[in-house]
């Protein structure tokens, strides 16, 4: 919900920056702005997955090392699907 509002919040500001400056000037800061919505919007999903993986641990009794391994494996997985795909 929190990563959702963010495209709500960068309309809104766009739309007031435009009737506020030039579209050059209105351009650089919405550029800069979009830069930390993802910073943001990354250390959010961060904290989420970590969070996921604390409970997961400790709910199943699984040792952080290990699951650390299952996610590296699905990403493996996933990216050599990806990789497959494209060629």
């Amino acid at each position: 919900m929190v990563i959702a509002m963010w495209s709500h919040i960068l309309a809104h500001i766009s739309t007031a920056l435009a009737h506020r400056m030039g579209a050059a000037e209105a351009g650089q800061v919405m550029c800069s702005l979009q830069r930390l919505a993802a910073t943001v919007q990354a250390l959010i999903v961060e904290s989420y997955l970590q969070s996921f993986i604390d409970i997961l641990g400790e709910s199943t009794g699984m040792k952080p090392v290990l699951i650390d391994r299952l996610v590296m494996t699905k990403i493996d997985s996933v990216i050599g699907a990806v990789r497959a795909a494209a060629a």
